[in-house]
């Protein structure tokens, strides 16, 4: 069984309580995360144990309680009231909205990626999303008429490359295969 344990985070001068959290890592572990996170000068602040060889409902309950206490979402670092699970999950619109406009334009990782689309399987994209997703546009083929669902349907059926018929289309090319092609 794991031991949580429930930490203050102070700053050195004052003594004032910035930050309460919960952890089952070594205390030095999480205190660097947060000084590498926050950018934070270890002269400046220090970690205390304020609890251990806590369950995690009971550490979530303390932790809850020392936000509370401390009033640490107005006067220090919390942004969440307390922890759902070991995980924050409870924060306010401002903080979502915040911490979404960051990550825009971001990009990531192909393994997180990945990670994405697996647990996206079997669900269904929005309307929005759904007009949103670039569909084949149809082609003609000038010389004879025909109509194709796509560039890649029609290089299918006449043995041509759909990347060149895509050149016709948009008039970097002017055929392939002896054939003009425009989109429907």
């Amino acid at each position: 069984m794991k031991n949580y344990k429930v930490y203050l985070i102070k700053e050195t001068k004052s003594n004032n309580i910035i930050y309460v959290g919960l952890t089952s890592q070594p205390l030095s572990r999480r205190f660097s995360q947060h000084v590498s996170k926050r950018n934070l000068n270890r002269d400046e602040y220090k970690i205390e144990l304020a609890q251990e060889y806590l369950t995690l409902n009971e550490s979530v309950i303390l932790e809850e309680m020392l936000i509370k206490q401390h009033n640490t979402r107005v006067t220090g670092f919390n942004v969440s009231p307390a922890s759902i699970n070991g995980y924050s999950n409870l924060h306010s619109e401002d903080q979502k909205n915040k911490w979404s406009e960051e990550r825009k334009g971001k990009k990531v990782s192909e393994e997180h990626a990945a990670k994405n689309r697996i647990a996206r399987l079997g669900q269904k994209n929005s309307p929005e999303h759904q007009a949103k997703i670039i569909r084949p546009k149809s082609v003609i083929c000038i010389e004879t008429g025909i109509i194709y669902k796509s560039a890649r349907e029609a290089a299918s059926k006449l043995h041509l490359q759909y990347s060149k018929i895509s050149l016709v289309c948009n008039g970097l090319r002017n055929s392939t295969g002896n054939l003009h092609f425009k989109f429907v």
